[in-house]
């Protein structure tokens, strides 16, 4: 687990810091507290460089099952991009109804026109804008972010092989894997989420994953020019998401809520990238070089989830 520290004061004027849906009615029944339900269950990479044995040479022996024939783990991206609009703080769950309700929600960030976060360089600090408020007093059980329908990302992993480099795949809605013989360095590559939400294919527009502390959800929707206005885009057109899908919606549950008393002086912000950001997918015989060298070794890029976590002080 690695961590991006950001610190938010609120008391001064400083700031540092994816299986095919049922159609319901209410967003809320695509999601349960059962983790036998999480749509992705892959686990982080095995580091080949400290393993010593040529048995553990390949990912796709060493990944999670993700469909026929084809197996993911998680690795660390060195860029990790995406449009961040809006982080509130719940007392109750804002992925209800047929849009997301920010009733019970205080916003400690928003930006209508985005601001860009790179979560690839740990440890760096990035400028968002002044919280014009100190959230009240309570206990705060759901963190929700706002995000665009796209993530940028980058990086590497190096089996007993060789190093793979991620590049852009215009055939996909992510990036692919290819040798450095003959893509020295890695590539920035688009995941975007507009065609097939959390899915390879198909439609998947609701996405669970139940990490030990705690559960993240995620959803997708339209956006207003307020981001007041999100509406689930839960509709599936021609086999694919069906609607005009602009923003990507993610809520944490932490499994101990964030409490803030009159006696809270901030809260430190971090985005925890579990078992890392960037998602490695390998087939049994199958390899964008067409190399039976490279069979079961690192072919596809995506993103993988983060969460918000915020500690008081």
């Amino acid at each position: 687990m690695k961590l991006l520290t950001k610190i938010l004061l609120f008391n001064t004027a400083f700031v540092g810091v994816f299986l095919s849906n049922k159609a319901y009615a209410n967003i809320q029944d695509q999601f349960t507290t059962n983790a036998a339900d999480d749509d992705f269950k892959a686990t982080k990479c095995t580091d080949f460089s400290t393993s010593g044995s040529d048995s553990l040479s390949n990912v796709y022996d060493t990944s999670t099952t993700t469909g026929v024939n084809y197996k993911s783990c998680y690795s660390q991206p060195s860029v990790y991009k995406f449009k961040l609009y809006r982080i509130s703080l719940c007392t109750s769950s804002p992925l209800v109804g047929s849009k997301v309700d920010f009733s019970s929600c205080v916003d400690t960030f928003n930006n209508s026109a985005g601001v860009e976060i790179d979560l690839g360089n740990l440890n760096s600090t990035v400028a968002l804008d002044n919280s014009k408020s100190r959230p009240p007093s309570g206990t705060y059980t759901d963190m929700l972010m706002v995000m665009g329908n796209s993530f940028t990302l980058k990086g590497s992993y190096t089996t007993a092989v060789t190093t793979y480099n991620t590049e852009n795949d215009s055939s996909s809605h992510g990036g692919k894997f290819t040798p450095q013989s003959s893509n020295a360095n890695p590539q920035e590559f688009e995941h975007s989420f507009a065609k097939y939400g959390f899915a390879g294919t198909g439609c998947d527009y609701a996405y669970q994953r139940t990490p030990s502390d705690g559960q993240i959800r995620a959803t997708l929707t339209n956006n207003d020019s307020s981001n007041d206005n999100l509406t689930y885009q839960t509709s599936v057109s021609g086999g694919q998401c069906g609607g005009t899908i602009t923003r990507l919606v993610g809520n944490y549950i932490p499994n101990t809520p964030l409490k803030i008393t009159d006696e809270t002086n901030g809260l430190e912000l971090q985005f925890v990238i579990s078992d890392g950001g960037m998602q490695i997918e390998s087939a049994l015989n199958n390899h964008s070089t067409g190399s039976s060298t490279h069979n079961k070794q690192p072919s596809w890029a995506f993103a993988g989830d983060f969460k918000p976590k915020f500690v008081a002080f």
